[in-house]
């Protein structure tokens, strides 16, 4: 858009007064430095989660990743998905009673699950294929805004960390907070425990923002998208208005096999896809570290986040 102005003001405005130029000038640096924080998510940038060449399917699982839009009552668009693509495992947000009553018809091929819905558009569900240990419904930050947390047993009997979070987006005259802190308190947990984990679900908040590159410091996780695409999900039904909001992120134990954004489901989000293969072992790509001031940061915001509970 910036670019697009200034090649607009350059056609029509010559010769341009010394406010015209400074003003060209001004968008044209904003341009430039919005291209720098987004470049990362186009194929002009060197991956992050590399792709596995050969994988052992005993380690690898799949996973469908979707808002459903709480008022969205086309369910059968979403069930389809999951009828054609079989994957592992479903992870679903914005839930309420109405959407548990309509994955029942699942339950019989994903007989593990979690189901915390709300009326409040923070409901969440997950469906599994494979063994749920453990799982437990979270609070970080608010008391009706839950998250999944749970270990998976995979056909292999390794074990992994599933992270299913929806926190609050930050609303006009509001802050983020609450927001952040809960992604930074879900990095921290991952960074203490050393585990071998994936978080995944609708961070209402996009890949290049400051509070989501601290949270991949902190965490060393990797993301699927770097070097290969922005996949943006909302809004679905707003095509040139969109932005990735839905993500899968990984550490360094885990390689990708495939990622695809999924068919229109009459949501405001599009369902994502993914496929990990768990290597069971740090794979030397490239993990971000964090300095001391996102350490400090990172504190900072679980503080404040907490505070505005």
């Amino acid at each position: 858009v910036g670019l697009f102005t200034v090649m607009v003001l350059l056609f029509f405005y010559r010769p341009l007064k010394v406010i015209g130029i400074a003003t060209i000038i001004a968008v044209a640096i904003s341009a430039g430095y919005q291209f720098y924080r987004i470049v990362e998510f186009t194929k002009l940038h060197p991956v992050e989660s590399i792709r596995a060449e050969s994988y052992d399917e005993a380690n690898a699982f799949d996973i469908i990743i979707c808002n459903v839009y709480m008022p969205n009552r086309e369910s059968g668009k979403l069930l389809q998905l999951i009828y054609d693509i079989k994957p592992d495992i479903v992870a679903l947000t914005e839930t309420n009673q109405w959407w548990e009553d309509q994955m029942a018809v699942i339950e019989d091929d994903y007989p593990y699950h979690v189901k915390y819905p709300l009326d409040n558009k923070y409901g969440i569900h997950l469906y599994s294929k494979l063994e749920l240990i453990d799982p437990q419904v979270n609070f970080y930050v608010e008391d009706d805004v839950p998250s999944i947390i749970t270990h998976i047993r995979l056909p292999s009997g390794n074990v992994i960390k599933l992270y299913s979070i929806h926190p609050r987006p930050p609303k006009p005259a509001n802050d983020t907070d609450e927001r952040d802190a809960e992604i930074i308190m879900v990095g921290n947990s991952i960074k203490e425990g050393n585990e071998h984990a994936i978080v995944l679900g609708d961070l209402n908040d996009v890949g290049w923002s400051h509070t989501t590159r601290v949270f991949k410091r902190i965490s060393g996780m990797l993301d699927p998208r770097v070097g290969r695409g922005m996949y943006n999900t909302f809004n679905a039904k707003i095509p040139l208005l969109r932005w990735p909001l839905d993500y899968i992120f990984h550490t360094d134990h885990f390689l990708l096999v495939d990622l695809e954004r999924l068919p229109h489901i009459n949501s405001d989000h599009f369902p994502m896809y993914v496929k990990l293969y768990y290597a069971g072992e740090k794979m030397g790509q490239d993990v971000q570290q964090p300095d001391e001031e996102d350490l400090k940061e990172a504190e900072n915001k679980v503080q404040e986040g907490s505070q505005n509970e």
